[in-house]
């Protein structure tokens, strides 16, 4: 490895062969990764991906909401959003990374699951923007702007409560009990994505949901499977690990599945 970073280091010597380097750090590219394995390299990569692309997965979702011309048709998909999700998957999402920082883990660990809470947080001031503006629309006087900024600081509470719980599992929960929590991030992850099949399900509709957002979510499970197995040691830990995975993957294709059965449903509509 110290070869190919002096390899790189001399691309700027005016007086070394280019190609000639070149080649020679190709060639040390190759032998770490046979050192490595084809497979581990493929998952590191795709770790790196994730957490990449985790950086703005939630923003077609919530582009989807605010793109809507109207505020009727904003208001209809921020209904479709079911807030239980958005809330369990926003509590895993921030133990995991309080637990990867107190255990000194490095970012790739846990920066998935940072940037996805952050929008998360975005997203829930958002639905209950939207959920003032219809309560205000069908039982309050006020004029529009003056609904507008009473829905505006209906946002501060969901903020609120996330601030808090972050200040909660960062500040003043003990270390076991966030150890604990990380032990059920599976599961609750797990259970984040039952409230929004259901009210899939209760509205017959997914025109709320993001394709691009449910279809990273699907090949993001797919690929935690995938590194999971990659990387699989015998023992309780990572077979908790890969079936908590399998078990997103599954309930993720769900989510896909009613995409697909009602997309035509709400073409129509």
């Amino acid at each position: 490895m110290s070869a190919l970073v002096g390899a790189v280091k001399l691309l700027s010597n005016p007086d070394v062969d280019k190609v000639v380097l070149i080649k020679f750090i190709f060639r040390q590219i190759k032998a770490q990764i046979r050192v490595l394995g084809y497979r581990k390299v493929a998952s590191i990569l795709l770790g790196l991906l994730m957490v990449g692309v985790s950086s703005f997965i939630k923003i077609p979702q919530i582009r989807k909401i605010l793109k809507q011309p109207t505020a009727d048709q904003r208001i209809r998909l921020a209904e479709g959003l079911s807030k239980d999700s958005v809330r369990l998957e926003t509590l895993a999402q921030f133990i995991h990374v309080t637990f990867n920082k107190q255990q000194g883990n490095a970012f790739l660990n846990y920066g998935e699951s940072l940037l996805l809470g952050i929008q998360n947080i975005g997203l829930l001031a958002i639905l209950e923007y939207y959920r003032m503006r219809k309560e205000l629309r069908e039982w309050s006087s006020l004029p529009k702007d003056a609904q507008q900024k009473e829905a505006l600081k209906a946002t501060i509470k969901p903020i609120a409560g996330v601030i808090a719980a972050v200040i909660f599992l960062t500040k003043i929960a003990p270390k076991p009990l966030i150890a604990a929590l990380q032990v059920l991030i599976i599961p609750i992850g797990i259970a984040a994505k039952i409230p929004q099949i259901r009210r899939n399900e209760e509205i017959k509709s997914t025109a709320h949901l993001s394709e691009v957002t449910i279809g990273a979510n699907v090949i993001g499970s797919l690929i935690r499977v995938y590194t999971t197995v990659t990387n699989f040691k015998p023992g309780k830990r990572d077979s908790v690990l890969l079936a908590g995975y399998l078990t997103s993957f599954a309930l993720n294709a769900v989510l896909a599945g009613q995409i697909y059965k009602y997309g035509k449903t709400d073409k129509k509509d």
